[in-house]
């Protein structure tokens, strides 16, 4: 192994698997509202909140009043 390998935290369960969950269905629902999302995810609350607040700042959905999208 080189000096710079670094071993990835387990998928099953993590915040990476969660972010490819969301978008995964929202492209395929176009919209949801944040219980929608939240009864499909299985998650915390504050968790779905941190994770979606992050996907949005990198572009990749959108949250408006109407609902959450993908961008």
């Amino acid at each position: 192994r080189s000096a710079h390998h670094i071993t990835q935290k387990p998928f099953k369960g993590s915040d990476r698997e969660l972010r490819g969950k969301i978008v995964r269905l929202l492209l395929s629902r176009h919209m949801l509202s944040l219980q929608e999302l939240l009864r499909m995810v299985l998650t915390n609350p504050k968790r779905l909140v941190r994770v979606l607040q992050k996907l949005q700042e990198e572009g990749f959905i959108k949250m408006t009043s109407s609902g959450i999208s993908a961008a």
